[in-house]
């Protein structure tokens, strides 16, 4: 049964909510953590919300309190009935956040966990749009590149949205609490669930495809959800929000507020230390290590294949690496017989 609670009150009219749903093994908690901090610090009048489903709940003792000491209020959504007991991690976290505008009352600016919070977000207490959201990788929708992966995904739930103008990306959400809104949450669940249903777990296969139904999403502007790795670098300086989902490979990362020693350290103390808090509140010179820019020619390399087959299987693509070297020597020999 849905909970919906009132948030609104204090100076600003817009209240951030967060979806948790994690286990003492994995670093969302940790992360959400990390942006609500962040949150508080740049917006001390603004509401902040967790939601969370109930084994989530259970799991918040110990070292697990902080986030909890820290946010306004907790909304508890018991999942355990209709089947939803024997959902992944994964899959109880988009139920939440497909369902959010049906728990909480009130205009709302939802964020995902990895993120940081770089600035005063008052100002969307003057947004008048229904529903806002930045464009995914920051760029128009190109049709020229169907097939992909959430065309496909989308698909699967039954719409053909190769020809949409834009795709969105659902770290950050601006809903205004409006009949409009409230309807195109409820088709948002729907299609979740039947994706869902079809092996298609992530969120925004089903956000695109509702939006093909209502066309109500507005963007917004890049600072309010700097990709950092895709497409982020011309909003980085004036960011208010930043988000660096994927910027993990293995036990590395260029980001140090995503780097797993600091989760960590997070999980042994339970607590941010000072240290931390001081890399969080200068949040945009976080880079470390070696890194450069990809752009042109070398970006459809990044998204290609063979560049998630580095990183997925290793020996496999050191098989392909030594098969293109071969066939490289045998191109550039023909090129020069050729001449």
């Amino acid at each position: 049964m849905a909970h919906l609670v009132n948030i609104q009150g204090g100076r600003n009219k817009t209240s951030l909510v967060y979806v948790l749903v994690s286990c003492p093994k994995d670093i969302f908690y940790e992360q959400t953590l990390i942006s609500a901090w962040s949150a508080r610090h740049w917006n001390p009048d603004m509401k902040i919300l967790l939601v969370v489903d109930e084994l989530t709940d259970a799991g918040l003792i110990g070292n697990r309190t902080a986030l909890t000491d820290l946010v306004d209020e907790k909304i508890v959504i018991d999942l355990s009935e209709g089947g939803k007991a024997n959902y992944t991690n994964k899959e109880r976290s988009r139920i939440l956040k497909s369902n959010l505008r049906s728990y909480v009352e009130g205009d709302i600016l939802y964020i995902d966990s990895d993120t940081v919070v770089c600035g005063s977000l008052a100002e969307t207490d003057s947004w008048e749009i229904p529903f806002g959201a930045v464009q995914d990788g920051h760029s128009k929708y190109d049709p020229k590149h169907c097939p992909n992966p959430v065309v496909q995904r989308a698909a699967l739930i039954g719409y053909d949205v190769c020809n949409a103008e834009n795709y969105f990306n659902s770290g950050v959400m601006y809903m205004k609490d409006c009949p409009e809104v409230r309807a195109f949450a409820k088709d948002w669940y729907r299609l979740y669930t039947i994706g869902q249903k079809r092996g298609v777990t992530y969120d925004q296969p089903s956000l695109l495809a509702t939006d093909t139904i209502h066309n109500l999403i507005r963007p917004l502007d890049g600072i309010y959800n700097c990709q950092i790795l895709n497409g982020g670098l011309p909003y980085l300086a004036e960011a208010k929000i930043l988000h660096y989902y994927n910027i993990l490979w293995g036990d590395s990362s260029l980001y140090a507020l995503a780097n797993p020693s600091l989760y960590a350290r997070i999980k042994e103390y339970g607590i941010l230390d000072d240290e931390t808090k001081q890399m969080i509140l200068s949040a945009k010179r976080q880079f470390v290590g070696e890194y450069a820019l990809v752009y042109g020619r070398r970006l459809s390399y990044w998204h290609s294949s063979l560049h998630h087959l580095y990183f997925d299987s290793p020996k496999l693509f050191g098989v392909c690496e030594a098969l293109s070297k071969v066939l490289l020597k045998i191109r550039r020999l023909y090129k020069a017989l050729t001449k």
